[in-house]
């Protein structure tokens, strides 16, 4: 891992990212001012926001409407942290991904990142996009997390530590999943930890998936 500017990333992946979309979907970037940097894997974050933008093609079936991508600094307090699982106080660095598709049901919510699981026709989806977006953001010592409402769409977010406060012991360990909303946002359900996955380690079952998809996008981009 090393420094990245995440709006800097963000902003090279754009055209690759229109790609990615059908022609109704609109890709709107707000960047956030004096984001922080992050201490990350450049392929490996290109690859966890891919596939969400894939996932959120999907989701909106070809409807028109917009996919945002959001980065900002927030500071998570002690207190705040002591009422919400596995997330520890400090500085992070957000990257919110939300588009106004199909929505998750509540009895899905805890489900999306879990390895194979999709709600797709048969032959429309292999269940990894999302299982590897968490995956990746874990083993970078980040923290994934879903809100989502039926009828009115789905926002994950995406939150690193920055380079400068990263703690010099800090393992993929870190956090599980945040399960917190800037104030602006819609009370959707929250996901706080994906079911039958580990925070501290790539599942056996998903490891040599995410290493012949990292293969196949570093390729891809020589």
């Amino acid at each position: 891992n090393r420094d990245l500017m995440v709006n800097d990333l963000l902003t090279s992946m754009q055209d690759m990212l229109r790609q990615a979309l059908t022609a109704a979907v609109e890709l709107k970037f707000v960047p956030g001012t004096g984001i922080w940097p992050v201490k990350a894997d450049k392929t490996m974050l290109e690859t966890a926001i891919l596939n969400l933008t894939i996932n959120a093609r999907d989701a909106m079936a070809g409807k028109p409407g917009s996919l945002v991508i959001e980065t900002q600094n927030r500071k998570l307090d002690a207190a705040y942290a002591a009422g919400h699982q596995d997330v520890l106080p400090g500085d992070y660095v957000e990257i919110a991904v939300t588009d106004q598709g199909c929505g998750i049901s509540p009895e899905n919510i805890e489900k999306v990142f879990n390895p194979f699981f999709t709600t797709k026709e048969v032959g429309k989806g292999t269940g990894l996009g999302l299982a590897i977006a968490h995956e990746l953001t874990v083993a970078m010592g980040g923290t994934i997390a879903v809100h989502s409402e039926l009828g009115r769409g789905t926002r994950f977010t995406v939150t690193l530590r920055p380079a400068a406060t990263l703690p010099v012991n800090a393992t993929r360990s870190t956090r599980s999943a945040m399960s917190a909303a800037p104030t602006s946002r819609p009370p959707w359900t929250t996901l706080k930890r994906p079911s039958g996955t580990s925070p501290a380690r790539h599942s056996p079952t998903t490891a040599p998936i995410i290493a012949r998809t990292l293969a196949t996008f570093r390729e891809v981009k020589m």
